[in-house]
């Protein structure tokens, strides 16, 4: 421990000319992600998470107009060489190669990419095709006492002019103790989406997850006829059986969005936030919880297809995903109203320091990003202390697009129970906690906003805007925890904005771990340790 603190006193005195980075607004465009034609990822020459066919990293190729036959005679070249996929839309296509066919070892990497795919002066972009998780529920929550701060936050706090190391406690977040099982009835009554005159009839939701269990297309058990279009984008198959949800995730979203267990009975428990919504399933991530960028890029296309209003993403990763981040923009451009997206879990992860930032692809532009909190009104309601947080310090290969990102919103998502069917079709009401379940609550609100004011739809910036001005403000929040507070339907549905901004309701807790969190993103020191010097440990204090 001793030897540590050290090694850290040396590195500070070293660097500690070094000024803290800027804060910025993010960039607005996924294309920012690129420093000239490739990623950071592949820039750095990181190929570890490459989902490889064959053998062979996979990358995106971004193409000029009308040079996709360009493209196509390159692959023709060599037999090693195979196009995945096509998006002639996008001017982008999947390709398989070797480091040296795409131009990417180091050497050519160094001299400027020698004869490679990245050198023909066609290509503009080539961004890596990495797998993506789901926001892992979080099994057992923790109690308060077993909260720790980040790795380096007494360098941070020693380094920052604001924030004190007292301000990195857990203190005034929602634990264990915070949290009694509640049902889907008791989260609609806190974000003011029960005895609405609204339930989401017309609004179409596509839930790109690890799919869901039903019994039919029509007259099913949870979902009557509100079923449409399912297709699991791993296997390019269609139908019920296609989407059958091995993990349970996806159904459990699903549930939470639109189920309808007893559609004689208003308000009953287990209801979804808008029981008269459309879902389009999409199984887009395995059994076991993962997918890769281009099974969640086919999920986004097939919503888009399918005329979704809105999209609900569970799932994420701590890298920015440039590609996906395009596909969210072309989807909101071309008619999609919203993409809503988990924050993710892992902020409390005291050897982790990167992963406490908000997850990708909730940090891309246009994007609902959400928080989880605890199942209460605004007044009393406590942020989770694991869902992640802002500022976002960039550090996650995005170039800076995602500097300043934070979540937007929040909803409840600790110990929820909503009603779900097994993969045997056997009913069961599963209680989950994670930024997983606040997403699907926030879709469900947003869906019953789109049904109560149509003139939103395809208007994303203005739906965006409403869902975050019509909030509830939250006094145990911070603005790095959720920019505009708890998510109310009842002010959303009828476009009733709050006079007061977050930042002015917030305690003085909230304050603290607000000045904590900024520190910590702004800490050039913390970024050096954390990037440069990754098998350093220190323990952090409780």
């Amino acid at each position: 421990m001793t030897r540590n603190w050290l090694a850290v006193l040396v590195v500070a005195t070293l660097i500690i000319a070094l000024p803290a980075s800027s804060v910025a607004l993010a960039q607005e465009s996924p294309s920012d992600a690129f420093d000239g034609t490739l990623s950071p990822q592949l820039a750095d020459g990181e190929f570890d998470d490459a989902v490889r066919y064959d053998g062979l990293p996979s990358v995106y190729v971004t193409y000029d107009d009308g040079k996709n036959n360009s493209l196509a005679t390159w692959a023709e070249g060599n037999t090693d060489r195979d196009i995945i996929a096509w998006d002639n839309e996008s001017n982008r296509a999947l390709v398989a190669a070797s480091l040296s066919d795409l131009g990417l070892t180091r050497l050519q990497r160094t001299l400027g990419y020698g004869d490679g795919l990245a050198s023909e002066s066609y290509v503009e972009h080539m961004a890596l095709n990495t797998q993506v998780g789901y926001a892992e529920p979080i099994s057992v929550l923790d109690t308060a006492d077993e909260y720790e701060r980040p790795t380096y936050a007494r360098v941070a706090a020693a380094m920052s002019t604001d924030a004190t190391y007292d301000d990195f406690s857990g203190d005034g977040l929602a634990y264990s103790e915070d949290t009694e099982k509640s049902s889907m009835a008791d989260v609609k009554a806190a974000v003011g989406a029960d005895g609405l005159s609204v339930n989401g009839s017309g609004v179409r939701v596509a839930v790109i997850d690890s799919g869901l269990n039903a019994e039919n297309m029509t007259g099913d058990p949870l979902y009557g006829d509100r079923l449409a279009a399912p297709k699991n984008t791993i296997t390019n198959e269609t139908g019920l059986d296609a989407v059958r949800d091995g993990n349970g995730h996806g159904s459990w979203v699903a549930g939470a969005i639109a189920a309808d267990p007893d559609n004689t009975t208003e308000g009953e428990a287990y209801e979804g936030v808008a029981p008269g919504a459309t879902v389009i399933p999409i199984k887009a991530l395995s059994d076991e919880g993962s997918g890769s960028t281009q099974d969640i890029v086919e999920g986004i296309e097939h919503a888009q297809a399918e005329n979704a209003d809105i999209i609900s993403m569970s799932l994420g990763s701590p890298m920015y995903n440039p590609t996906i981040a395009a596909e969210i923009d072309e989807f909101l451009a071309n008619g999609g109203t919203a993409v809503i997206v988990a924050a993710g879990n892992s902020k409390s992860s005291p050897t982790a320091p990167l992963t406490r930032y908000i997850s990708s692809p909730a940090d891309a532009p246009g994007v609902i990003a959400v928080q989880a909190t605890s199942t209460n009104n605004s007044t009393t309601a406590k942020v989770s202390y694991f869902g992640e947080v802002g500022p976002d310090n960039g550090l996650d290969a995005s170039n800076g697009v995602t500097v300043d990102e934070a979540p937007d919103v929040a909803a409840p998502g600790m110990n929820v129970t909503a009603a779900t069917l097994t993969d045997n079709g056997i009913r069961r009401n599963a209680t989950l906690s994670g930024t997983s379940m606040s997403t699907p609550v926030v879709a469900g609100v947003g869906a019953l906003m789109l049904e109560a004011q149509p003139s939103l739809e395809n208007e994303s910036e203005s739906f965006r805007g409403y869902m975050m001005n019509t909030s509830a403000r939250m006094p145990n929040a911070g603005v790095t925890e959720t920019r505009a507070g708890l998510v109310n339907a009842e002010n959303a549905t009828s476009l009733t904005t709050t006079d007061e901004d977050q930042e002015d309701v917030r305690n003085d807790r909230a304050v603290a771990r607000d000045l904590a969190n900024r520190a910590y993103s702004g800490s050039s020191i913390v970024r050096v340790l954390t990037q440069w010097m990754p098998g350093m440990t220190v323990v952090a204090s409780p």
